[in-house]
C-alpha cells in the first residue's frame, strides 16, 4: 500500500488541476463570445467562446481577482479562490454605461475631438509599441471554415464524389476545416519576432499542420502597414487624416478605472484599404485598448471575401507599465464559385514576460518551428491546455473525424477513394488521366491531349503526350519517371524522350534529374520562349509563325539544392546534336493569302540557308540564387523558404561551351541578374528587374546560344508583372553573342490614385506605368514607356490588364495596346 499510494497521488496530481472554467451572458441570457477574462495585473487569461464558455487552466492556489472585460458591456472584477479543484464561474455583464463627451461652443469650424485623440495616439504610437522591448509570451488559436451550402451536386458531380467526408453528420455541419495552435512567441521590438508551435492539431489529419500561427495573424495598428500580407493603412499612421473620419462618439471608464475613448473610424473613401468600426484610446497614454472593425475584401485584393472582421482587445499589464494585446478575433465570409462559406479564427496571447537578453541567435532566418511531434498530442494535452472550449459543432467534427482516422489509413479505405477518384472516362482521354494507388504513395499519369495541342510553321499541327509514375515516401522524398512523344502531322515525324527525378527531402532540396531523347526546341528555349499557346494562335489564326524551332537531341544531368537558408545552387550537363529544321507548312490552314516566313531566325526571307549548322556540344551551366534576407518555416520533415522584400534577389550564372564539333561555336558566358518587390506602404508595388551578362568567345556562335530577350509582336501578355518583359520588341531582333544590360522598372499605384477620384474608385483599377530599356554594343539603346490599367474586368473575375506601350530607338519607333492575361500561364507555357 505504501507502495502504491505515492503513484496514485503523483497520478492524480498529473490530471486533477485547478481550473476556472464558466459561461458569460448578457442581461438577456444570451451568450457573449469574445469576453476577454483574466486575473487583474496579470497577462494571463482567456477568452470566450460562441457559446460565451471559458476555461481557465492551472491557476496556482491563492486569492484572484477575475476580470471579464468585453466591448460593449461594463466590465466586472470578482474575487476567486483558486484550489486543486475545478470551480465555476458564471457571470452576466451590464451594457456598458458611456457618456458623450462635452464639446464647447466656438465660431471657429467645429473639429471632432476625435481628431487630436488620434493625432495624439499616432504620435505617441512608438512609445507603445515598445513598451515591453523584449518579452515572450504564450499563443493559443483556434479557427474553422463553414461550408454554408446545402448543394449535393457542383458541375454535374456530387460533393461526396470530390470529398467522401462532407456527407454523413458533417455535412449537416458543415465544417470543412478545424484547428488549433499552440507556440511559444519571442520578440524584440521592433522588428523581430520568432515562433516555436509546440502543439498543432488538424481536424481528421494525424499529420497534419495548422495555418494559423501567430505570425501570419500578426495585426499592429501601431505600424502604419499593420500586416505583412495585407495591404491595410492604420488609423494611427501619420498619413491617416487622409483615408479616414473620425468622430468621438462616447468615452467610459474600464475596471481599473482608465478613461476609454469611443472613435468611429470610417473611410473617406470606401475602395480603400482601411479599416470601418471602432478603435478604443486610452487617455493620457493614447494607446489601443481596442479594435472592432471591419475590412472589405475587396479594398484589399482579396475578390473572394466579402468582408473581413477584425476584433482586438488590450489589458493593462501593471509590471511592464504598458497595454498588451490578450484576446484577437478574425471572421470572414465570402464565395468561392458558387459556395458561400464563413469561418471564425479566435487568438489568446497570455502570459507575457519581460526578458533582458535572448540566447544568441534566438532570431535567425528561421521564423517559426514546428517542434518534433507537435501535431501527435493525445486529446489530454488539449484538455490540459485549451483556453477557450470547443463548441458542440466543434467537439462533434473532432469526434466524427477522429474516428475515421484509423480507417482512412487502412488499405480498404484508402483503396475505395481511390476506385472513385481513378475513373475513367472518354473525356479524360482528352483532358488527362491519373490513377492513384494512395496506400502505396505511387501514380501514374497520362497527360492529355487538349492542354499540348499545337501549331507551328515547322510541325503543323502537333501534339505531345506521354505518361508518367511517381512515388512518395514519407511526405518528404519523391522519385518520378516519365516518358514523352512529340508527334508534328506536316512532318509525319515522332519524336521521344525521357525523363527520371529523384528529391531527396524538403529540408534543403536537393534534387537530381535526368532527361534525354529528341525534341524540338525553340531558339532561346532556356531564356525567353515564346508561348506556345501565342504562337500557335498567331500561326494558325494570324499566318505570323513568331517562333522558330531546332532538333535537338540531348542527354542532360542536373542537380540542385538549398545550400543553407538564401542561397540555392543549381548546376547541369549536357550533351546535345542540334539540327537545322525547316517549314513543312506554307501558309496557315485558316490564313490562305498570307505566306509564312522561313524559320531561319536572323532573316525570315531565307528559305535556304538555316542560321546555323549541324553541331554536337557540350554545355555546362551553374547557377546561384541568393536572398540576402530569406525566411523559413521549418516542420519536423520539411522547410518551406519564403522570400522577403527588404533586399533584391540576386542570381548569378556561369555557362560553358565546350567540345563542339565545330570549335567557333564553343563559348563562355557569365550574367548576373536580380530581382526587387517592394510594397511602398499606401503608394502601391514596385517591381525592379535588372540583367546584365557577357560572352567570351562568342563571336561565331551558334544563334541558339545567344542571348535572347523576351519580346512581343502580339496584343496578348501573359505575366502578371512585366519585371523581364519587352512588349513591342520583335523576336530575335536584338538577340546578341556580345554584352547586354536590360532594366525594367514598373510601379502599380494600388488604387493610391484612382480611389481618390469619384466614381472611378468604384471600378477598382489601379494604374500602372513602367520603363523597360535595352542596351546593347554597336547599337543605339531600346526604350520602352507604358501606362495601364490593372485589376482590369468586373466582379471577382480581375484577370487582365491594358497597357499602351510607346518604344523608342532613336526616335519613336513604335506603339501599341497589350491586353495582360494574368491566368494565360497556368493554361500553357
Amino acid at each position: 500500500m505504501r507502495k502504491i499510494l505515492p503513484i496514485f497521488l503523483f497520478l492524480f496530481s498529473v490530471y486533477s488541476y485547478a481550473q476556472i472554467k464558466g459561461k458569460v451572458t448578457s442581461i438577456d441570457g444570451s451568450p457573449l463570445d469574445e469576453v476577454s477574462v483574466y486575473f487583474e495585473d496579470t497577462t494571463i487569461g482567456t477568452s470566450t467562446n460562441e457559446e460565451g464558455r471559458y476555461e481557465l487552466h492551472n491557476p496556482k492556489n491563492g486569492v484572484y481577482q477575475l476580470v471579464f472585460q468585453s466591448l460593449g458591456f461594463q466590465s466586472k472584477t470578482i474575487t476567486v479562490t483558486i484550489s486543486r479543484q475545478v470551480q465555476k464561474v458564471n457571470i452576466q455583464l451590464m451594457p456598458e454605461e458611456s457618456q458623450l463627451p462635452e464639446i464647447k461652443v466656438s465660431r471657429k469650424p467645429l473639429i471632432d475631438p476625435a481628431v487630436r485623440i488620434m493625432k495624439l495616439a499616432s504620435k505617441n504610437r512608438t512609445a507603445n509599441a515598445n513598451g515591453m522591448k523584449k518579452h515572450t509570451l504564450d499563443f493559443y488559436s483556434k479557427g474553422f471554415i463553414r461550408l454554408n451550402t446545402d448543394r449535393e451536386k457542383y458541375l454535374g458531380q456530387k460533393i461526396k464524389d470530390i470529398d467522401p467526408e462532407l456527407v454523413s453528420d458533417s455535412l449537416k455541419r458543415n465544417l470543412i476545416y478545424l484547428s488549433e495552435t499552440v507556440s511559444k512567441i519571442s520578440v524584440e521590438k521592433p522588428h523581430q519576432m520568432k515562433e516555436e508551435i509546440i502543439a498543432s492539431k488538424v481536424s481528421g489529419n494525424n499529420k497534419g499542420f495548422s495555418f494559423n500561427s501567430a505570425i501570419t495573424v500578426n495585426f499592429d495598428f501601431y505600424k502604419s502597414d499593420p500586416n505583412p500580407l495585407i495591404r491595410l493603412i492604420s488609423p494611427l499612421s501619420p498619413t491617416a487624416s487622409s483615408y479616414y473620419n473620425f468622430i468621438l462618439e462616447s468615452s467610459f471608464k474600464d475596471a481599473n478605472d482608465h478613461l476609454i475613448y469611443k472613435i468611429a473610424a470610417s473611410p473617406k473613401r470606401t475602395s480603400e484599404p482601411v479599416i470601418d468600426g471602432y478603435i478604443y484610446i486610452v487617455d493620457q497614454s493614447w494607446a489601443i485598448y481596442a479594435v472592432d472593425a471591419k475590412i472589405s475584401g475587396s479594398s484589399i485584393n482579396y475578390p473572394m471575401v466579402e468582408t473581413f472582421e477584425l476584433q482586438q482587445s488590450f489589458i493593462f499589464n501593471e509590471s511592464a507599465n504598458n497595454w498588451t494585446k490578450n484576446i484577437q478575433s478574425l471572421n470572414f465570409k465570402g464565395k468561392i464559385l458558387v459556395f458561400d462559406f464563413s469561418s471564425k479564427f479566435s487568438y489568446v496571447y497570455s502570459n507575457y514576460r519581460e526578458v533582458d537578453t535572448f540566447p544568441n541567435r534566438t532570431f535567425n532566418r528561421e521564423l517559426i518551428h514546428f517542434a518534433q511531434d507537435s501535431n501527435k498530442r493525445d486529446p489530454q494535452y488539449w484538455e490540459s491546455i485549451r483556453p477557450i472550449p470547443l463548441t458542440l459543432d466543434e467537439k462533434h467534427n473532432y469526434e466524427y473525424k477522429e474516428s475515421l482516422l484509423e480507417a482512412k489509413s487502412t488499405k480498404v479505405y484508402l483503396d475505395s477513394i481511390d476506385r472513385v477518384n481513378n475513373r475513367f472516362t472518354l473525356f479524360k482521354l482528352i483532358k488527362g488521366y491519373e490513377h492513384k494507388n494512395s496506400f502505396n504513395s505511387t501514380k501514374w499519369s497520362y497527360r492529355g491531349l487538349l492542354s499540348t495541342f499545337a501549331f507551328n510553321a515547322v510541325q503543323g499541327f502537333n501534339v505531345t503526350t506521354g505518361v508518367a509514375y511517381s512515388k512518395e515516401a514519407n511526405d518528404a522524398a519523391k522519385t518520378e519517371v516519365g516518358v514523352l512523344l512529340n508527334y508534328g502531322i506536316a512532318e509525319n515525324k515522332p519524336r521521344f524522350s525521357a525523363y527520371a527525378s529523384h528529391l531527396f527531402n524538403k529540408i534543403d532540396y536537393n534534387k537530381i534529374n535526368f532527361s534525354g531523347g529528341m525534341t524540338v526546341e525553340q531558339f532561346g528555349q532556356d531564356q525567353a520562349p515564346i508561348k506556345n499557346l501565342i504562337n500557335s494562335i498567331g500561326s494558325s489564326w494570324f499566318g505570323e509563325n513568331f517562333a522558330r524551332f531546332y532538333q535537338k537531341d540531348f542527354v542532360k544531368f542536373e542537380y540542385e539544392q538549398y545550400a543553407f537558408t538564401g542561397l540555392r545552387m543549381t548546376g547541369s550537363l549536357e550533351y546535345a546534336n542540334r539540327k537545322p529544321l525547316f517549314n513543312n507548312m506554307k501558309r496557315s490552314p485558316f490564313i490562305k493569302d498570307k505566306v509564312f516566313e522561313s524559320n531561319n531566325p536572323i532573316d525570315g526571307a531565307d528559305f535556304v540557308n538555316p542560321g546555323f549548322d549541324e553541331n554536337n556540344i557540350l554545355k555546362m551551366k551553374l547557377g546561384i540564387d541568393i536572398v540576402f534576407d530569406k525566411k523559413v518555416v521549418s516542420y519536423p520533415n520539411k522547410k518551406i523558404y519564403i522570400p522577403s522584400s527588404d533586399y533584391p534577389m540576386l542570381s548569378l550564372n556561369y555557362e560553358k561551351g565546350f567540345s563542339s564539333s565545330l570549335s567557333k561555336y564553343n563559348f563562355d558566358f557569365l550574367s548576373a541578374s536580380t530581382k526587387y518587390n517592394r510594397s511602398l506602404l499606401n503608394y502601391g508595388k514596385l517591381s525592379l528587374g535588372l540583367d546584365a551578362g557577357k560572352f567570351f568567345d562568342g563571336n561565331e556562335l551558334a544563334f541558339m546560344d545567344y542571348k535572347h530577350f523576351n519580346a512581343n509582336q502580339s496584343f496578348v501578355g501573359s505575366n502578371t508583372t512585366y519585371d523581364n518583359q519587352f512588349n513591342l520588341l520583335p523576336y530575335y531582333s536584338h538577340s546578341t553573342n556580345s554584352s547586354y544590360f536590360q532594366a525594367h522598372i514598373e510601379h502599380d499605384f494600388k488604387g493610391y490614385i484612382l480611389n481618390k477620384i469619384p466614381l472611378l474608385n468604384q471600378l477598382r483599377y489601379s494604374i500602372v506605368v513602367g520603363s523597360h530599356q535595352l542596351y546593347i554594343p554597336g547599337e543605339k539603346p531600346y526604350h520602352e514607356w507604358s501606362i495601364g490599367l490593372n485589376n482590369f474586368g468586373f466582379g471577382n473575375f480581375r484577370f487582365f490588364r491594358i497597357d499602351y506601350f510607346r518604344a523608342y530607338q532613336g526616335s519613336f519607333k513604335d506603339q501599341g495596346i497589350v491586353v495582360g492575361i494574368k491566368f494565360l500561364d497556368l493554361i500553357q507555357k
